[in-house]
């Protein structure tokens, strides 16, 4: 399962904010496209949609917040934004990535907040997809911004090699 069920897309399709604003990028180019965090990837559709009626999943437009369970009764709360990944990072003809980075609650409260009243802002999350032609990102930390422009966040910055290089070409 994974990121097998996921897509590429048109840039001008996957990057919408909403159903009227759109990102700014090359129409022309194609993107991966995550539909769900990876730690919700292996539940079937029917399954989350019962997640989403009961309450254990809250979506936004590009959020996502997962109340599950733990074994010992407990609630886990962990916190999800979609935003884009280029690979290699600063390099103009990258890859894009449509995907899910997990972010605490004080980043998740940050980024909410600069969006909603037009500011900037920078977090730390962490990349929340297994993503195709990057074995071994998951997880990794990144710098994530929201400009406050209406578009989605963004990647800006990463201690991985991977993501700031992009794969090795044989």
């Amino acid at each position: 399962m994974g990121y097998l069920e996921n897509m590429a897309k048109p840039l001008d399709v996957l990057n919408q904010q909403s159903e009227e604003e759109q990102i700014t990028l090359e129409s022309e180019r194609l993107a991966w496209v995550m539909k769900w965090p990876e730690p919700l990837q292996h539940f079937s559709e029917e399954e989350r949609t019962t997640m989403i009626e009961a309450g254990e999943i809250k979506q936004g437009s590009d959020t996502l917040i997962w109340h599950s369970k733990q074994t010992n009764g407990q609630i886990n709360t962990r916190g999800f934004v979609r935003g884009l990944l280029q690979v290699p990072l600063h390099e103009a003809d990258g890859s894009i990535y449509s995907c899910f980075f997990e972010v605490d609650r004080e980043a998740y409260i940050a980024l909410q907040h600069a969006f909603k009243n037009q500011e900037s802002a920078q977090v730390t999350g962490r990349v929340a997809n297994q993503l195709p032609y990057l074995s071994g990102v998951l997880g990794v930390e990144v710098i994530l911004k929201e400009s406050g422009q209406n578009t989605r966040v963004r990647v800006i910055d990463s201690p991985e090699r991977l993501i700031l290089q992009g794969p090795d070409v044989l």
